[in-house]
């Protein structure tokens, strides 16, 4: 089974212009339309003042832009041929032959268990790549990628949990548990060795049309409809058209033709082209007059109808100045629609004086006309004055009243103060308190004098800190005019709202008026596109080739900025210090070790760098301990300080043990060895014990028996009856000094709780052997790592389990060898 076995549409260049050229599969070129029209769809137009050419018509359907009809022809269509439609066609049933042929031969794997999936295993395939799985393992993937925790930076966004496609990555909230065949009519179908999985059924899946899919139930994609669609009438009704399934324009077309229906106005006609729905109102102007004939304008047809009069369409503000019947006097209201203008100072309409108390025939005067004076009394006029409830003070009088002279008590505005003012005055007096309430944007203070609206601020301040309640009313009055000004969090501009409470608002700047594509151009951001607002996501696969020339790898379409995975391919790199090549390393690591020890000569020229593989040139600084012997045969510890010589001025402070020849008598004593004095070694003078005790050893050791430093006399079974093994021993003969090293090393493990293994360097065969041979008597664990030539042992820590033998594998080999 090959590694490109069918799981999803293909994602190479050629592939995806196969399975986009299927759009245009089903376009036709003008002729065959006009043709078609001409001989089989047009009906004859009940109207001969609006017929149309063949020519017409064509240009008409070109030229359909309403509600989004579709042109005929288009830029995709000039850019493929036949041969490209004749390739998508080809490239969507390939890949459900493929699929069946797969599957009926039990070669097509699930990419989760891996698994062949056969015509009688019960599957679930994805409807985005088309990929089929067992389905017990996408169910099971399924549920655990559901239980998955959202990452904290997607769970602010409401995010639902969902499960990833495993080949196409894309994804689902529904778990998949029943097994249906590829349509989804049927659950459980039965074995169907033509087309697997298939219930034989009409498909009838939506393709975005009202067709659906006429296919049988069968695999991979579905093809587009090639059905013609149904008899379509243009907006006028005075067209019908039909094209196929993929070009109908169900939400309606245009024939380009002018309406020519008559308004509601009755005297125009709709000058719009072919159009749904009703007509708008019409929009012709027409001239009008203002109801007093001084004045003319222009106005819609629809407004003269609204404001249609006798005398006139509008106002003009101007003063009405049309003759009463009397013939001399002249109205002085604003103009106005026609009512009557009889003259109000006819005998018969001024029956009383000015004052309205006393009546002209009481005042002994006889009015024949209207010009004749109206008489006045002696009576106080007493009319109630406009501005306010007070009487007019003056005697009977024509013509308006006077202002009010009356003094009265009014309050300033804020309420605080009390001030006396004529009564006809306008303007509420103010006094000098400077308002303390909080604007709106509670930052800023009103300070204006005298404000009207302090008290409801203040009212409504104490309310808050009595409930703690948050009040979303405010007055008119303080709203804070200054602007906010604070950086969004966008960090490209600055709130350019009024200062206010709270957070600003979201940036609403536009940061594009272009369209914005996506890498692949196949998904798109239309403008204009708001700061701060995520592009849209591209669900097509990445098209970027990986730099160092590797198949690609399944992702998603990303912008420039995000980089491509890194790619996962295995492969030899030689290491940072260029000493070895390293097998099984990912392509994108660019930092590779062998894991060496660097060993290079430090800048101090003695020792040497402790790193593991690094690159060259970056050794590390010199941190050793000079560790040079000195005249006194001790080692100097002071910090490496090379290429200068130790320094020996002052005496050595090492301990040494002095002791007698026998060694019985020990005592610790300074070294003292410098450049001018020599190291205090001398001997101690044997004692009488020394001798007693030298003697009991030569005699203990001649018949085995331990003796003790206060002279009592053991015997050490153990010792005697303990033997190592044969190899131990052997091994021994062969390389002492290399078997006493290590036994030294491995003694000194046990009862050390800080070291939890220890570790040897890489050595042959038989060495490595006796290694664990020998850890196996002290009772520590051990194992062997690294391939060859780098395999060594290791041995781990066994505490308190371990335990040193009663004797050296030296001491056995003498005892062996003085038994013989």
């Amino acid at each position: 089974m090959s590694n490109n076995s069918l799981g999803a549409i293909p994602a190479s260049d050629s592939e995806s212009d196969a399975v986009y050229a299927s759009e245009s599969e089903l376009s036709v070129n003008e002729a065959e339309l006009n043709q078609a029209s001409q001989d089989e769809l047009d009906e004859p137009s009940h109207d001969t003042s609006h017929e149309t050419t063949d020519t017409n018509e064509v240009e008409a359907l070109e030229n359909m832009s309403l509600n989004g009809a579709p042109s005929l022809t288009s830029e995709h269509d000039s850019e493929h041929d036949s041969d490209s439609d004749n390739v998508s066609e080809t490239s969507f049933q390939d890949i459900t032959d493929q699929l069946i042929a797969e599957i009926s031969a039990g070669e097509y794997p699930c990419l989760i268990c891996t698994e062949d999936i056969t015509p009688k295993s019960k599957i679930w395939n994805c409807p985005t790549c088309y990929r089929v799985y067992d389905i017990d393992c996408i169910s099971d993937w399924a549920g655990r990628g559901l239980k998955a925790p959202i990452p904290p930076g997607e769970a602010n966004k409401n995010k639902r949990p969902n499960w990833k496609c495993p080949s196409c990555n894309g994804a689902f909230e529904k778990q998949p548990k029943t097994y249906t065949c590829w349509c989804g009519k049927v659950q459980d179908p039965f074995v169907n060795e033509l087309v697997p999985h298939s219930c034989g059924q009409t498909c009838g899946q939506s393709i975005d049309c009202v067709h659906g899919c006429s296919s049988a139930c069968h695999p991979g994609p579905h093809v587009e409809c090639s059905a013609m669609g149904p008899v379509l009438a243009c907006g006028c009704g005075r067209s019908r058209r039909q094209w196929p399934c993929v070009l109908t324009p169900y939400k309606g077309w245009s024939c380009d033709v002018v309406c020519g229906e008559i308004m509601p106005c009755g005297d125009h006609t709709c000058s719009r082209k072919c159009h749904t729905g009703l007509c708008s109102v019409c929009v012709e102007t027409t001239a009008a007059t203002c109801f007093c004939g001084k004045s003319e304008k222009n106005i819609t047809c629809h407004q003269d109808e609204e404001m249609q009069h006798q005398n006139g369409r509008y106002s003009c503000q101007d003063v009405c100045d049309t003759l009463f019947d009397c013939g001399i006097h002249k109205c002085e209201d604003t103009c106005h629609p026609f009512v009557s203008h009889e003259c109000p100072l006819l005998p018969s309409r001024q029956t009383h004086c000015f004052c309205g108390q006393t009546k002209v025939e009481a005042l002994g005067v006889e009015r024949t006309k209207c010009t004749d004076p109206v008489p006045t009394c002696t009576l106080t006029c007493s009319k109630t004055l406009a501005s306010c409830d007070h009487k007019c003070p003056q005697k009977c009088h024509s013509g308006p009243c006077p202002s009010c002279t009356e003094t009265v008590k009014m309050p300033c505005s804020c309420g605080r103060q009390t001030f006396s003012v004529p009564c006809g005055t306008v303007d509420t007096p103010k006094c000098s308190h400077k308002c303390a309430a909080l604007l709106s944007c509670r930052k800023h203070y009103c300070m204006d004098e005298c404000c009207e609206w302090e008290t409801v601020a203040l009212q409504r301040e104490k309310q808050r800190k009595k409930t703690g309640a948050q009040i979303p009313v405010e007055e008119p009055k303080h709203h804070c005019q200054k602007n906010c000004n604070r950086m969004l969090k966008c960090g490209l501009h600055r709130c350019p709202d009024r200062c206010h409470s709270g957070a600003c608002q979201p940036c609403m700047q536009a940061t594009s008026w272009d369209d914005v594509n996506c890498p692949c151009g196949r998904t798109t951001t239309y403008a204009p596109i708001r700061c701060g607002t995520a592009l849209e996501v591209c669900a097509w696969p990445c098209e970027r080739d990986p730099p160092c020339g590797h198949r690609r790898i399944q992702h998603t379409c990303h912008s420039d900025s995000e980089p491509c995975p890194p790619c996962p391919v295995l492969m030899n790199k030689p290491c940072q210090c260029g000493k070895s090549t390293v097998k099984g390393v990912r392509c994108f690591q660019t930092q590779v070790t062998c894991s060496q020890t660097c060993g290079e000569l430090l800048a101090c020229g003695v020792h040497k760098c402790s790193r593991h593989c690094h690159v060259a040139g970056e050794c590390e600084e010199c941190s050793h301990d000079c560790l040079k012997t000195l005249s006194c045969g001790h080692v100097c510890k002071s910090p490496c300080h090379a290429p200068f010589p130790c320094d020996e001025s002052e005496p050595c402070k090492e301990k040494i043990e002095v002791s007698c020849e026998c060694g019985n008598l020990v005592e610790e004593r300074e070294c003292g060895g410098s450049k001018s004095t020599k190291r205090h070694e001398e001997e101690l003078p044997c004692s009488a014990d020394c001798y007693n005790k030298q003697r009991l050893k030569n005699m203990a050791g001649a018949l085995d028996i331990a003796v003790t430093r206060s002279g009592e006399r053991v015997i050490d079974y153990a010792a005697i009856m303990f033997e190592y093994p044969e190899e131990i021993i052997d091994f021994y003969r062969q390389e002492p000094s290399f078997c006493i090293e290590m036994e030294q090393k491995i003694a000194a493990l046990v009862g050390d709780e800080t070291k939890k293994v220890l570790r040897f360097p890489p050595m042959h065969t038989a060495q490595r052997a006796f290694l664990h041979q020998l850890a196996e008597v002290y009772g520590f664990t051990s194992i062997s790592q690294d391939p060859e030539p780098y395999r060594s042992v290791s041995i781990m820590q066994n505490y308190p389990y371990a335990a040193k033998p009663p004797i050296t594998i030296r001491n056995c080999v003498m005892r062996r060898n003085s038994s013989v």
